[in-house]
């Protein structure tokens, strides 16, 4: 459940430079929502009207997918906080 989007996080921090920890954790939380929602559909704990059309082999894979797309949509929708310069926190 929890290794779900590690390869999109590594790829969402090598391949661009707009990630940071808030896109990093609205991907996080999306890729164990989905992960979750696999698992629980395929072990038959939901109705059938909310079950996962596909194999729970690509689950994965998917997940990969959507942490890099959520984290990279993220870091683009949530304003960029700027560090604090040392001159400003001197006065």
């Amino acid at each position: 459940m929890l290794g779900g989007g590690l390869l999109g996080l590594y790829l969402l921090g090598f391949f661009t430079r707009v990630g940071d920890a808030r896109a990093a954790w609205c991907g996080i939380a999306c890729t164990m929502t989905f992960t979750g929602w696999t698992l629980l559909s395929h072990r038959g704990l939901l109705p059938d009207m909310l079950s996962a059309p596909f194999d729970l082999y690509y689950t994965g894979l998917i997940g990969n997918i959507l942490m890099f797309v959520i984290g990279y949509l993220g870091a683009l929708a949530l304003p960029r906080s700027t560090p604090l310069d040392m001159d400003q926190a001197a006065s």
